[in-house]
């Protein structure tokens, strides 16, 4: 419980950094706030409650008139959300006919959608790369040491902490890579 807390406080301190006091610390606050339940909730039962999810998008649409997006971003935004969503679908029913069983759940799907509202294509992009780095270390330590404890390996988790992370630093990384091009 005590871990808990100390976490929470460096994602809040982390996150006022990143934003000082503005309105988009606020939005990204109530993010942040939904994706560290949604990780503990996906640890516990293999869920995302919907809940933690409608809450962001709910937040980010709240929160426009009080940034600086243009209608253009803000389309961009949806569109990238709605599109990144109908991407993954597409690859997750194709694998999922392939492997012949379910190979992710729909709360992650859902996570992906509120991802790409968030932070666009391009840095979502960069969140999945490093989601599934994330899912196969996290699914690495939950084997280690038990014989079996079941095909399911929370996703659900390692997607939230790299879309934390891209959050605060993807904007920097995404221009670090285009430069490079």
């Amino acid at each position: 419980m005590k871990c808990r807390r100390h976490f929470f406080t460096l994602v809040s301190v982390l996150t006022l950094l990143r934003f000082d006091l503005s309105p988009e610390f606020v939005r990204n606050m109530v993010l942040a706030c939904c994706l560290f339940c949604l990780s503990l909730v996906d640890l516990e039962i293999f869920e995302i409650p919907n809940g933690c999810l409608l809450i962001p998008v709910i937040a980010w649409f709240v929160a426009i008139p009080f940034t600086e997006m243009s209608g253009m971003d803000v389309l961009y935004h949806v569109a990238s959300g709605v599109g990144y969503g109908a991407v993954m679908l597409a690859l997750v029913l194709l694998f999922d006919k392939i492997l012949g069983k379910e190979t992710m759940g729909g709360g992650d799907l859902k996570l992906f959608v509120v991802m790409g509202l968030y932070l666009g294509v391009a840095a979502s992009l960069f969140a999945l790369f490093f989601s599934c780095i994330l899912g196969l270390i996290m699914g690495a330590i939950q084997k280690r040491g038990k014989e079996n404890k079941g095909p399911q390996i929370p996703f659900g988790p390692a997607i939230a902490l790299a879309f934390y992370a891209m959050l605060l630093y993807g904007g920097g990384l995404v221009n670090w890579y285009m430069g490079l091009l």
